[in-house]
């Protein structure tokens, strides 16, 4: 009997190393519809393993909206209007900031990378990456999105 439970239990554990969580994936199922009269903002990053695991601190008009984590996805329902998006404590890099503007019931999509080639240091163990700021279209960015984890922000 005890053998029999033994099998058991490294099959079960086998098939559990085997599953996987499921693909997040942008569907109205997934995330509720955009309120009536907002705009929506996505905000990720695709998993950069050999990049910093720092999160990016992101500011929509000097307003922290939420801290986007390496291979993670967060998203924002916001009035209409004009935003500058920036992510504070980093290195200048040419345009690493972006500024928005977004209608009623429209959806725009943010891709935060980190460049470690690009990073300010005051000591040799103070050293803080340089986030930049990207635009995306949409059909690139849902499927950058397929297999990020959904986040709080």
């Amino acid at each position: 009997m005890r053998a029999f439970l033994q099998r058991g239990f490294l099959i079960l554990l086998c098939l559990a190393g085997c599953a996987q969580p499921p693909p997040f994936a942008v569907t109205s199922a997934s995330i509720p519809p955009v309120p009536a009269g907002m705009a929506r903002m996505f905000i990720y990053r695709t998993l950069e393993p050999y990049e910093t695991t720092e999160m990016a601190n992101v500011y929509l008009n000097g307003q922290w909206v939420g801290a986007s984590a390496n291979g993670a996805v967060f998203y924002r329902d916001l009035p209409p209007g004009q935003y500058k998006i920036t992510i504070p404590r980093t290195e200048a890099y040419p345009n690493q900031f972006k500024t928005v503007v977004l209608r009623p019931g429209q959806t725009a999509f943010v891709r935060i990378e980190s460049l470690s080639t690009w990073t300010a240091c005051t000591v040799i163990v103070n050293c803080y990456p340089t986030f930049i700021v990207q635009l995306m279209d949409p059909a690139q960015a849902l499927a950058d999105m397929r297999s990020l984890a959904l986040r709080a922000g």
